[in-house]
């Protein structure tokens, strides 16, 4: 992050530096990122990394937040759901959650939709505003469906045989993006057999933790931030 930043912060100086150098109201270059630990189960990790910052120029403060889960015993690997559940058992699961409902459009089939390319395609966030009491420009609808985020996820808690998982949705536009960020769904799904010992372990704190028992293993995370006025750093003539 840094260096990326650095990076960027010796680009604009350059801008400065040229025939034609823009001029700005504030020459200040910010950013910051922060890392959240959200469970840790067996060898996966899953992890909220969130940030933002102004760079000179720009029409307003940038933000962002992503939910990442990593497997450490293998760096190029890129954990899903799917690694653990049949893709039927989670499209019944989605299709099950009141909020997804909302979306379901059923002229688009909704109600047959066996896959999680047929699930995302019937999910239309214009219909269900349309459909909806909520007032013009709220952001509860402001959502992107995708097949992917069954990537975006982190293990919440256990609950009577069944594991509660979160995953995270990305916001519909950008305004809504800066306003509130991701919305998370909570499904409750059979706990895998691949990682029934890990989640049972990470439950008690014996080895990892779950979400529902971060603040208990210290809520571990980690947050920087950097500033410069790009002035400072034109090449010297």
């Amino acid at each position: 992050e840094r260096k990326e930043f650095d990076s960027y912060a010796a680009e604009l100086a350059r801008g400065l530096a040229g025939p034609d150098a823009p001029t700005y109201a504030d020459y200040t270059f910010a950013q910051s990122v922060t890392f959240e630990v959200l469970s840790v189960v067996g060898p996966l990790v899953s992890l909220r990394e969130s940030g933002g910052g102004d760079t000179p120029g720009a029409a307003h403060p940038s933000g962002y937040d992503v939910l990442r889960t990593r497997d450490v015993l293998r760096k190029d690997a890129t954990p899903s759901l799917l690694d653990f559940y049949s893709e039927k058992e989670l499209v019944a699961a989605f299709k099950a959650d009141p909020f997804v409902r909302k979306f379901g459009h059923p002229e688009k089939g909704f109600a047959r939709a066996a896959s999680l390319k047929d699930l995302v395609a019937a999910l239309d966030p214009e219909w269900a505003r349309e459909n909806s009491e909520e007032p013009d420009g709220d952001c509860g609808f402001e959502v992107s469906y995708s097949t992917w985020m069954v990537e975006q996820f982190y293990f919440h808690h256990l609950d009577k045989g069944r594991a509660a998982v979160r995953i995270a949705l990305a916001p519909g536009n950008e305004w809504c993006n800066r306003l509130g960020g991701r919305t998370e769904l909570g499904l409750l799904l059979p706990i895998p057999e691949a990682l029934r010992d890990h989640l049972l372990k990470a439950q008690s704190g014996e080895a990892g933790f779950l979400a529902a028992g971060r603040q208990a293993a210290g809520s571990p995370s980690y947050s920087h931030s950097w500033e410069v006025d790009i002035r400072s750093l034109v090449p010297k003539r």
